[in-house]
């Protein structure tokens, strides 16, 4: 007996292709490393692995995002402001990245924006199941944005 096609298909950007299996874990062992050297603020070794990861995966919102969050580390707060933006194209619902981009409009004092991505934030579906930042803390504490501790 046959099967009947599926009329349900997996969405995905138009533009984008999936990297092959071992690429992705590759990219995710690569993201964990990465994501351990930002926390301990070895920015520039976190950077070089965020961008090889953007090599393969173009659209790979962490890496986008947290590239961001290096720039507003660094005082270049238009520029996070930019690369932020990249990723909130590809997931505009990403609450690390609203609060990122909300951080670096602050410190450009476009206060009204910086309140957009806070109400964008409210109503994002993800808000209610979000995990808990390690150490907690206000989110602007230490300048690190998500990497805030108390």
């Amino acid at each position: 007996m046959q099967q009947k096609p599926s009329i349900h298909k997996e969405w995905t950007p138009k533009h984008y292709t999936h990297p092959p299996r071992t690429e992705l874990s590759k990219s995710t062992s690569l993201f964990s490393e990465a994501l351990a050297l930002h926390k301990v603020g070895r920015l520039a070794e976190a950077e070089q692995i965020y961008k090889k990861i953007l090599a393969t995966e173009p659209t790979h919102v962490g890496c986008l995002q947290l590239l961001g969050v290096i720039s507003d580390q660094r005082g270049d707060h238009a520029t996070a402001a930019r690369q932020i933006e990249s990723a909130l194209k590809m997931d505009p619902d990403n609450v690390f990245a609203l609060i990122s981009r909300g951080n670096a409009l602050h410190a450009l004092k476009r206060f009204d924006e910086a309140r957009l991505m806070t109400g964008m934030m409210s109503n994002s579906e993800r808000t209610s199941t979000m995990t808990p930042i390690p150490g907690g803390g206000d989110i602007r504490s230490d300048g690190a944005g998500i990497f805030a501790s108390s």
